[in-house]
């Protein structure tokens, strides 16, 4: 988070995304970083859409659908 943090301030980004860290979140700060979790532990995965929009959707057990942490 720190990196993403620092890095936006000199840059101009619309979000970070990171991966295999087992564990899902969507945190915005001054930027907006998400962090797509795992597909074994913790079904969760990232969609972007046509507009840029980016949001973070949980998938679990039951086959249901879950948008946001």
């Amino acid at each position: 988070v720190d990196y993403a943090v620092k890095y936006g301030s000199q840059h101009e980004v619309d979000y970070f995304v990171f991966g295999h860290l087992h564990y899902a979140a969507d945190i915005k700060t001054t930027e907006r970083i998400l962090f797509m979790g795992d597909w074994h532990s913790q079904p969760s995965y990232i969609a972007l859409d046509n507009n840029g929009k980016i949001e973070l959707k949980h998938y679990n057990l039951n086959g249901e659908l879950r948008i946001g942490n």
